[in-house]
C-alpha cells in the first residue's frame, strides 16, 4: 500500500514534500469532525516540523493538540509524551532526550506492552540505546542495543545498532586471554566472569569500555 504523503514527508524531511504535507494537514483539519482526529493531525504536523528543525513551531502544535483531546485518553497522552521527548533527539540533545524517554517508558509501561503500541516502544528503546552511547552510559547502552537487534528496524538502523554494539571487536592488550573473538565480531568469555573490556567505534572514534570486576 502506498504511503501517505504526510508520512513520506516526515520520513524524508524534504522541504518541498513537507510543504505539500502541510497543505494536506490543513485541508484535513478543516474537514475533521472530532477532536481526536484534529489532535492526531496536529501531532503529525508537530513531528514534521521537528524533522525540519522548526522546534518552537513543533511545540506550539503539541500544545494545540493537547487542548483538543482530554487528558484521560491514554493513547493520545502516550503519543504526546513520546513526540515531546523525541524532539530533543532532533535538537541534538541526547541527554535530555534520554531522561524524558525513560520517563515515558516508566509512565506508560502498561500501555507499551500492548501490541498496538509496539512501534512506539521499539522507537523509544532504539532512541534510548543511541542516546545512552552518546552520553557515555555504556552499561545501559549494551543491553538496550542487544534488545534492539530483535526489532524490525530499517536496514540502516539495524546496521548502526550492530556497528555500535559490536564495534571493532578488539580486546585490550593484557586481557586477551580472557576471551574468544567470535567470527561475527562478538566477544565470548573463555570462563565464567563478569569482566568485559571491549573497544567500540562511536562516530569513528574508538572508545574503550570496561564494566564488571575480575572474580
Amino acid at each position: 500500500m502506498e504511503k501517505d504523503s504526510i508520512d513520506n514527508a516526515i520520513e524524508s524531511a524534504d522541504p518541498l514534500a513537507a510543504e505539500e504535507a502541510f497543505h494536506q494537514i490543513e485541508s484535513r483539519l478543516s474537514l475533521a469532525a472530532d477532536a481526536a482526529s484534529r489532535a492526531g493531525l496536529l501531532l503529525s504536523k508537530a513531528v514534521l516540523l521537528g524533522r525540519l528543525h522548526r522546534f518552537d513551531e513543533a511545540r506550539k502544535q503539541l500544545e494545540l493538540a493537547s487542548q483538543e483531546t482530554p487528558n484521560d485518553d491514554p493513547g493520545f497522552q502516550l503519543s504526546l509524551d513520546f513526540i515531546t521527548s523525541s524532539l530533543y533527539d532532533e535538537q541534538g540533545l541526547p541527554g535530555e532526550a534520554l531522561v524524558r524517554l525513560t520517563a515515558v517508558l516508566s509512565k506508560h509501561s502498561e500501555q507499551l506492552k500492548m501490541h498496538g503500541f509496539r512501534s512506539i516502544y521499539e522507537d523509544i528503546q532504539l532512541r534510548r540505546a543511541f542516546d545512552s552511547v552518546q552520553v557515555g552510559e555504556f552499561r545501559n547502552a549494551i543491553p538496550l542495543l542487544n534488545e534492539c537487534l530483535s526489532f524490525h528496524m530499517k536496514p540502516e538502523e539495524d546496521a548502526h545498532a550492530r556497528r555500535t554494539l559490536g564495534g571493532v571487536g578488539y580486546i585490550a592488550v593484557g586481557l586477551s586471554g580472557l576471551f574468544h573473538i567470535q567470527p561475527e565480531g562478538w566477544l565470548c568469555p573463555k570462563f565464567e566472569c563478569d569482566v568485559w573490556l571491549v573497544m567500540v567505534e562511536i562516530e569513528k572514534v574508538p572508545v574503550q569500555i570496561l564494566y564488571g570486576e575480575l572474580p
